[in-house]
């Protein structure tokens, strides 16, 4: 797996311009979150496992 040479602001910073360009809402859980997956806080699957017990999937 290739190093993300991007500080984990600029990680997120890219991601939501992106969302933004496609046209879908970021809110701000959706930004803290990323900066905890990118700073290596949580795991994405963390994450996943937070959604689906919220959710009930």
């Amino acid at each position: 797996m290739q190093k993300n040479l991007l500080s984990p602001k600029e990680q997120v910073r890219q991601a939501v311009a992106t969302m933004a360009i496609e046209g879908m809402h970021v809110t701000d859980d959706m930004i803290k979150k990323g900066l905890q997956i990118a700073e290596g806080k949580i795991d994405v699957e963390d994450v996943i496992k937070e959604l689906n017990e919220k959710y009930g999937r």
